[in-house]
């Protein structure tokens, strides 16, 4: 009786698992993606199909910009002990204006300048002498010498002058005992029509590195 339960058990289980099959099969059948359910077609079989008014849809290059504008300017430069200037010589001459104090005191406060630069031919090196006379005809002079010590770099009584690469403007810098900054300047030159235009800004720092002053003077050339 044992194996007859046994044999009758084993006859059900495998009825039972021929009834799961079918399903299991069905249901993966219908799961399954097929290319030709999913209408999915290569490249190829595309490219195939298309007829010849088929118009292809190609990115469009972006559009075209214009090119900057290109500004043409001629830089003459001169060499002097073996250095190579631009911005200081095409200072030479004359220069005559105002100037005024823009920080540190009374701005409204303006004195006639004039400055004069050379070159000094036998000693190799630029000569640059600055007159500023107040409202009393009171006259402050100096000189000061600009000896070459390397490309666009000068030495000046202790402060180090030095042309920017493109010949447009220049720095001057001089450092007290201590280290910090005494004097700060900055040359530039601009054009107004046939007109040249030269502004200097002088900074004054005290010994602690405060800023103390600001000096801007504004001088246009004087026609020989």
């Amino acid at each position: 009786m044992r194996c007859l339960a046994t044999l009758f058990a084993s006859v059900v289980l495998v009825a039972d698992m021929t009834r799961v099959r079918p399903s299991l099969d069905a249901s993966t059948r219908e799961t399954k993606p097929t290319e030709a359910s999913s209408g999915y077609q290569s490249f190829p079989e595309r490219l195939a199909n298309m007829s010849d008014d088929t118009v292809l849809s190609i990115p469009s290059s972006p559009k075209h910009q214009p090119a900057p504008m290109r500004f043409k300017r001629t830089v003459e430069a001169v060499t002097t002990r073996g250095y190579t200037f631009s911005f200081l010589p095409s200072l030479e001459g004359e220069w005559s204006g105002e100037r005024r104090q823009v920080f540190g005191g009374d701005s409204t406060v303006q004195m006639s300048s004039s400055t004069k630069i050379h070159f000094n031919h036998a000693s190799e090196h630029w000569e640059v002498r600055s007159s500023v006379a107040d409202d009393h005809y009171a006259a402050k002079v100096s000189e000061r010498e600009f000896a070459p010590i390397g490309h666009g770099a000068c030495s000046v009584h202790g402060a180090a002058f030095e042309e920017s690469r493109g010949g447009l403007f220049a720095t001057m810098s001089s450092y007290c005992s201590m280290g910090t900054l005494a004097a700060y300047e900055l040359w530039s030159i601009t054009s107004k029509g046939s007109c040249d235009m030269l502004t200097r800004q002088v900074s004054i720092y005290s010994d602690d590195g405060s800023l103390e002053s600001i000096f801007v003077t504004t001088e246009h050339r004087c026609e020989e």
